[in-house]
């Protein structure tokens, strides 16, 4: 398959877990957003539409990396879904933050976040609550701390110890590979 040409709906479908129903499903029922949105509002895809482009090159990025060390590296201790599916929710809060607050759920996580003393980064797992209630689906532990880690280990860091499971490695290092080196181009990937 060529996942350079897919669309970020075909993306998602190609995630080989029962679970992508459930991505699909809150894709198309958020799709406006998701192709309106910034992906970020200075570092990288800043572009309305940005965040889907974002989320559709993470997904493409996943598939390259897993099976170039999967199959000619080593195994490695997870799946691939698995992964694809953190990198589908690891900036889920940017959806509806960045998202126009003409949407009524983007006017409600503002206010939520408003009213609250969170952090759009903590608001992130009230999302993922909601989402997981709302549209019958479990993120394992390990995709948990995927999504939690996505940008890096920050103050857990340990110069002896690996504080973080593998599937956290790999998906930090492609929204890296995503957000960095190409932060101003994939306009137009999802």
């Amino acid at each position: 398959m060529n996942f350079s040409k897919e669309t970020l709906a075909g993306l998602i479908r190609n995630i080989d877990d029962p679970r992508n129903e459930a991505l699909l499903k809150i894709y198309n029922d958020h799709q406006t957003v998701f192709h309106t949105a910034k992906g970020s509002t200075s570092k990288h895809h800043v572009w309305e539409g940005g965040y889907a482009d974002h989320v559709a090159e993470c997904l493409r990025i996943n598939e390259i990396i897993y099976d170039g060390l999967n199959m000619q590296l080593r195994p490695l201790p997870y799946k691939k879904a698995s992964a694809a599916i953190a990198l589908f929710f690891h900036d889920i809060e940017k959806l509806f933050r960045y998202g126009s607050q003409d949407f009524t759920i983007c006017k409600d996580w503002h206010h939520r976040q408003a009213e609250s003393d969170l952090s759009w980064g903590d608001i992130k797992y009230e999302m993922l609550e909601v989402l997981q209630r709302q549209y019958h689906f479990r993120l394992t532990e390990d995709e948990m701390l995927a999504i939690k880690y996505a940008h890096g280990e920050g103050d857990k860091y340990h110069p002896e110890k690996i504080i973080l499971p593998d599937i956290t490695t790999h998906v930090h290092a492609i929204d890296a590979l995503s957000s960095r080196p190409y932060s101003q181009d994939g306009q137009g990937l999802a």
